[in-house]
């Protein structure tokens, strides 16, 4: 973490010693779009930043400008950049104001984190000063990030969307890549950590085992597999336990939140479980128990579809699946179009702003 921090700063210093104090007019002219030197600053600054972290922020200052990236120099790969991030900002604007968009939406965001802005700007507004970027352009560009989602939104979220997601599509995504999942979790482990005995543990496995057995009975018997969220087989499997176990009703209440959960949701990519029990959760047939023997403790599980419930419970996450989906085609969208944008630069800024000029 020092590392990155530190890495930040030495960005930070070599741009102030490029900010100066420049009055030209605009830098670059994108598709009759101005950059000004505050905006030229604020894309450079990032496109130094990338070319650092190409190098995992091994090198710095002159060390840094005599290697290559993509068999470029890396004043040509920053300044290239540089440009590619003033296209982009530019065709999200131009974008916003083609597709109408939300403008007044778009001012109530801006309200909504402008504190949060102002905290940020805060921390650093000395180096982004003294780099000749000033509130108004750090501002512009997180209003340029709004309008991006808008733009993301419209394009793919929007039903008549120029991009829309077929429901389908988002169904079977959603089915593949989530689940829900109900279990009873008996530790083997007491509760300081320490491991409990192997014969404690073979009961435990036995006891599961009855466990499972009584769930499925119970799920054939009633002919349901839940009543909405609870899942009988599980509420029944978790009575029995109790009762080999001879707990009171107080301890029942007690151990009950610890070791039942129903209705939780699930990511192949969680880091809550096992890698191993993922991947076993997974490609479990839906509705079905199943034992899962993990390291500290062992699942009575089931596996429920997301789409189980209702025909609309999908709904309620249509906006997150399409962001997952999307996000990588939404950036190759915006790298496909850019590039159409025309680039009209200002040779006398950008000989001014040339990163060779830093010293340290």
């Amino acid at each position: 973490m020092k590392r990155v921090i530190s890495s930040i700063l030495v960005v930070l210093l070599l741009m102030s010693l490029l900010a100066g104090c420049y009055k030209d007019t605009d830098v670059l002219v994108i598709d009759g779009y101005p950059i000004y030197p505050g905006l030229y600053l604020y894309f450079q600054l990032q496109a130094l930043s990338m070319a650092s972290q190409k190098f995992e922020n091994e090198y710095a200052g002159k060390e840094l400008y005599e290697q290559t990236i993509d068999d470029m120099s890396v004043t040509d790969w920053i300044y290239m950049r540089t440009v590619e991030l003033a296209q982009e900002f530019v065709f999200i604007e131009k974008s916003f104001e083609r597709l109408e968009l939300d403008p007044t939406g778009l001012e109530l965001e801006m309200n909504y984190y402008e504190a949060t802005l102002r905290d940020e700007w805060s921390m650093m507004n000395y180096f982004y000063t003294k780099n000749g970027i000033g509130y108004t352009t750090f501002r512009k560009a997180y209003e340029n990030f709004l309008k991006s989602n808008q733009l993301f939104s419209a394009l793919f979220v929007a039903e008549d969307g120029e991009e829309a997601v077929p429901e389908k599509e988002i169904k079977d995504f959603f089915e593949k890549n989530y689940t829900y999942l109900d279990y009873i979790r008996i530790n083997k482990v007491d509760d300081e950590d320490v491991p409990l005995t192997e014969t404690k543990i073979k009961k435990i496995i036995k006891d599961a085992e009855k466990m499972r057995d009584c769930a499925e009975d119970t799920v054939e018997e009633e002919g349901v597999l839940f009543i909405y969220p609870e899942n009988i087989g599980l509420q029944a499997a978790f009575i029995y336990y109790c009762e080999i176990n001879e707990l009171t009703e107080d301890e029942m209440l007690d151990v009950k939140g610890k070791m039942l959960t129903e209705h939780t949701i699930v990511k192949p990519t969680s880091t809550i479980y096992e890698e191993e029990f993922l991947v076993e959760l997974f490609e479990a047939k839906y509705d079905n128990f199943f034992i899962y023997d993990a390291e500290d403790s062992v699942y009575i599980y089931c596996r429920r579809s997301m789409l189980g419930f209702n025909d609309d419970s999908w709904l309620d996450y249509r906006d997150t699946m399409i962001a997952e989906m999307r996000t990588d085609t939404y950036l190759d969208y915006l790298e496909e179009h850019k590039i159409f944008l025309s680039v009209t630069e200002n040779k006398g800024a950008r000989r001014y702003f040339n990163l060779k000029k830093a010293s340290l």
